[in-house]
Parts: structure tokens; C-alpha cells; sequence
């Protein structure tokens, strides 16, 4: 983590150079399937509130549209064979079936799946894109929440410059988010991660009926 926040008071560092140099980082972690959360809050600590939450939306689109790109073109090569097994993918593959950008919309607001994930799983999915791209507004909950966070925390650290005061910042976000998705997992002995996807069934198919309203009135 330290290597991390050192690269990261690197890049507040640049100047107007910071923001680019920023937005390629989450473009390549979104790639990467890496996480992507941790960027966010550093961007509420580097760039305030409003500004962090801008670039890192503006940043996460560019990255879910080549992460939609990929994942449409290499769907069907062995790279991406451990990924249709995961059951997640296999839910929203199952919800976003046939439906508009509506399913795709309120799945970005849940955060039963992560944003990484499922941008591949939409992408699998083969959805049209302009509905991926519409549905791509329901991360903005989640981006400004992160970004107060990092603004947040970064304020009572403004006063320890360094490293070691950025880890402070984000190891208990990264630790957070570590038990939430203890939680969505569950320990597959235990059977706790059918009960998740059952939930995140249950959740999407009470979605799905409004749609189908929706669209059968259209």
C-alpha cells in the first residue's frame, strides 16, 4: 500500500498533468479488473469533492467502454472461460436479457456486483451499447461517496504529508471494501454465496417486471 500512496502524491504532484496522468491510471486499472474503488477515494483526497468525482466519472466511463470492448471481443477465447463460471456474471448475464438499459442501470447502483466485474459481465452479455453507455450514469452514487470519503479523510491528514499518511487514508477504505466483499461472497463451504446470488436474483427479477412493463407500454 505504501508504493501506492507514494505513487500517488506523485501524480497530485504534476500539477495540470495529475489529472491525465490520473484518468490513465483508472482506465488501466478498470482493464485490469483491478480495484478501481481505491482511485476513487484518492481522488476525493487529490482534486475536493466535485472535481475528484468528475474525473474519476468521467475516467470509469472511458474504462467500462474498453472494458465493454474487450470483453465483446475476446468473449469467446479461453482468457475469459474463469470468468463466465463466476455466478455474479452469470446472474446479470441472465437479468439483462432482452431488457434495456433499465436492469444495467440499477445494477450499478447495487454493490452486489463490483464495477470491474461487471463491466466484463455487460460486455459478455453482448447488450447494445448505447445502452451500456446510458446505464453507466448509476455509478455516480457510489463515485461521489468514495470521492467525500478520500476528501474526507484527506483533510485530517492534510497536516502528515507523505506516504505513509496517504496508506492512513486509504488502508481502512481498502479494508472496508475487503469485508464487504467477505460478505458478498460468504465462505462457498457454507453455501453463503448461493444465498448472495439468490438475493441478487430475487433483487433483479423484482426489477425486471417494471421494465417489462415499461417496455411492453412503449
Amino acid at each position: 500500500m505504501s508504493w501506492f500512496a507514494a505513487l500517488l502524491l506523485r501524480v497530485g504532484a504534476l500539477g495540470p498533468w495529475g489529472p491525465v496522468l490520473f484518468a490513465l491510471l483508472y482506465i488501466t486499472a478498470a482493464v485490469t479488473m483491478a480495484p478501481a474503488f481505491l482511485l476513487t477515494v484518492a481522488a476525493g483526497a487529490l482534486f475536493g469533492v466535485w472535481k475528484g468525482s468528475a474525473l474519476v466519472f468521467v475516467s470509469a466511463l472511458i474504462g467500462a467502454c474498453a472494458s465493454y470492448v474487450v470483453a465483446s471481443r475476446l468473449a469467446r477465447t479461453r482468457f475469459f472461460s474463469w470468468l463466465l463460471r463466476d455466478r455474479r456474471v452469470a446472474v446479470v448475464r441472465h437479468a439483462v436479457a432482452g431488457q434495456g438499459p433499465w436492469v444495467q442501470f440499477l445494477l450499478r447502483l447495487s454493490p452486489i456486483v463490483p464495477y470491474v466485474l461487471l463491466n466484463y459481465a455487460l460486455g459478455l452479455s453482448r447488450v447494445r451499447f448505447r445502452d451500456f453507455l446510458v446505464a453507466c450514469v448509476g455509478m455516480v452514487p457510489a463515485i461521489v461517496m468514495y470521492a467525500y470519503y478520500g476528501k474526507v479523510v484527506g483533510d485530517q491528514a492534510c497536516g502528515r504529508r507523505g506516504a505513509a499518511a496517504w496508506a492512513r487514508i486509504l488502508h481502512p477504505a481498502r479494508r472496508w471494501r475487503r469485508r464487504h466483499d467477505c460478505r458478498q461472497h460468504g465462505d462457498h463451504a457454507r453455501g453463503a454465496s448461493r444465498n448472495r446470488a439468490a438475493a441478487a436474483e430475487s433483487m433483479i427479477h423484482s426489477t425486471r417486471s417494471p421494465a417489462s412493463r415499461s417496455s411492453c407500454a412503449g
